[in-house]
């Protein structure tokens, strides 16, 4: 396969640019309906999309083996359409069902195109507007947040919690390249501090959590870098610190949530996950249908805000999510595809010496963490998905080759 051009390469950023989310906080109104979305940025999807549709087509058969060794997000996606047949909102399932279908396609055109260190490269610009413009977007009180929290920062995002999640995940990918390319670390550094400026600017608990998580994980695998001898000895501690970790938090919850500047509710979320455990009971194995449970003040959706006393957009967990939109079938399906991306990633990580082997695992965890207390799992068009899907795709696709090379 040829490289990819300038032209192939800056179509791919701006890509993962729109994604996050980016300067959508500039055309939100006071009538702005999330269900609906916004007819412009629906329009520059669908071309998006078609133009990903024309370059994967062009690869023939590298795609077709990279789709075959990633078979497990066919049976999740299967369902996500199917789910059409028996939803509670039957035309917005069908077209964030295709709209997540396309997200994952995109995805495969990643992976097909790009190892795990030009991903990164990618992001890096990606990152370095999203900091730049977030300044000067507060600087300016440019945007409008969905909920207009005082003393909370959202850049050019439509709301903190989504700045927090798109800074760590920023500081991740600069961190881990000051280690691929050493001679470019202190250029790294300076961005990755740029970005913790604004995570703690955003206030944004779940982003700490996430970033946190990464960073322990990092060092994990440094320590087995660099002592593989004593790899399954530095696992074990591990293990044994992370359990040791959750049990101080279940026994001190008060005290560990007043470290977070929260309530012991987590800002209203057990309230939220509590009464959805229960209103979602009624479609324990299929759900309700994709991204149809919550529709505002209709139907199960109102009865959860009305307990909670607010108006609660979504889940605010994002395998709760799932399970909610797709029932214990669908739910079970996402975490038997997470697993064998999981293990994909360990091995990759376990045969390439190269930092970049370790951009999948990493990623993953973060994902993991994020969607502990954000609803940004299955999102169609979002940055997340769309990563999970590219290192997912490349990972199982790498190991295949190494596999068949072995043989």
């Amino acid at each position: 396969m040829n490289p990819p051009g300038t032209i192939e390469r800056g179509f791919a950023m701006i890509l993962l640019l729109i994604s996050t989310g980016a300067f959508t906080n500039l055309f939100l109104g006071r009538s702005f309906d999330p269900t609906a979305g916004l007819p412009f940025m629906q329009a520059i999807w669908a071309a998006i999309y078609f133009v990903v549709l024309l370059l994967l087509l062009q690869e023939g058969k590298a795609a077709w083996s990279v789709l075959l060794n990633g078979w497990s997000f066919l049976p999740l996606l299967a369902v996500v359409l199917l789910s059409f047949a028996w939803s509670d909102a039957q035309g917005l399932t069908a077209r964030r069902g295709l709209a997540l279908l396309a997200t994952t396609i995109t995805g495969l055109y990643l992976a097909v195109r790009y190892d795990f260190a030009q991903q990164i490269r990618l992001l890096m610009p990606v990152f370095k507007i999203s900091v730049v413009c977030s300044f000067i977007f507060s600087a300016l009180q440019l945007g409008k947040s969905v909920d207009n929290l005082p003393d909370a920062w959202f850049g050019i995002f439509p709301q903190r919690n989504s700045l927090g999640t798109m800074m760590s995940l920023s500081i991740l990918v600069f961190v881990l390249w000051s280690r691929i390319e050493p001679q470019e670390q202190w250029g790294a550094y300076c961005w990755a501090f740029l970005s913790f400026v604004l995570l703690a600017l955003s206030r944004s608990a779940t982003g700490f959590l996430s970033l946190g998580a990464v960073i322990l994980f990092l060092v994990l695998l440094r320590q087995i870098r660099l002592h593989p001898q004593r790899s399954r000895r530095i696992v074990l501690l591990a293990v044994v610190v992370a359990c040791y970790g959750l049990s101080y938090t279940v026994t001190h919850f008060n005290t560990a949530v007043e470290m977070l500047d929260r309530d012991v509710t987590l800002s209203g979320r057990t309230t939220i996950w509590g009464s959805a455990l229960i209103l979602g009971m009624d479609r324990l194995w299929i759900g309700h249908g994709y991204n149809a449970f919550w529709l505002g003040d209709v139907g199960l959706s109102g009865a959860v805000r009305q307990i909670a006393g607010w108006d609660v957009p979504g889940a605010h967990n994002g395998f709760l999510e799932i399970w909610l939109d797709l029932g214990l079938l669908g739910f079970t399906l996402f975490f038997l595809g997470f697993i064998r991306h999981t293990r994909k990633a360990v091995q990759c990580f376990l045969r390439e010496d190269r930092w970049e082997s370790a951009w999948p695992i990493l990623f993953l965890v973060f994902l993991f963490v994020v969607n502990l207390a954000q609803s940004d799992l299955l999102s169609p068009n979002y940055i997340l998905w769309t990563v999970y899907a590219t290192i997912s795709y490349r990972a199982c696709l790498m190991t295949a080759a190494r596999s068949a090379g072995a043989a």
